[in-house]
């Protein structure tokens, strides 16, 4: 039987691609949502929110970023909707998770666990709509 061959160069090509789609996709989310952020803290400044608003609307913030990030990995990528999309959420969230720590220097409570959650959940549904965007129903097979 014949040894055989793989194209290691293109395998390796194809990961740093997959990669970079990552790590890219990752920082326009950290990027959107630190704009959406922004723009909230602005409007918060002009119009008096109750304290309690604060933090659901922050995360809201925080789930739109999320989900563009795996939107744009997956739609870069066209494929792996769960998988990459898991990935930037995962990047998204050790990086906020890490400078809230830094910052606040607050103990580690539940809210770090549902943070993790929503953050996976709503970038692997944008990585999903993503994959499942541009496929025209009219274009695939009727089966009669």
């Amino acid at each position: 039987m014949a040894p055989v061959k793989r194209n290691i160069k293109t395998n390796n090509t194809n990961n740093t691609k997959k990669i970079k789609a990552v790590l890219l996709s990752s920082a326009v989310g950290m990027a959107i949502t630190s704009v959406l952020l922004f723009v909230l803290a602005f409007i918060m400044t002009k119009i008096d929110f109750p304290q309690k608003t604060v933090f659901p609307l922050a995360l809201i913030c925080s789930i739109v970023g999320l989900f563009l990030a795996g939107f744009i990995c997956c739609k870069f990528l066209k494929s792996g909707g769960l998988l990459y999309g898991l990935l930037c959420g995962v990047i998204i969230y050790a990086f906020s998770f890490i400078c809230e720590l830094a910052i606040f220097n607050r103990e580690i409570t539940v809210v770090a666990l549902y943070k993790l959650i929503i953050y996976i959940v709503s970038s692997m549904i944008g990585g999903v709509v993503a994959v499942n965007f541009n496929q025209n129903p009219l274009k695939t097979k009727k089966y009669r």
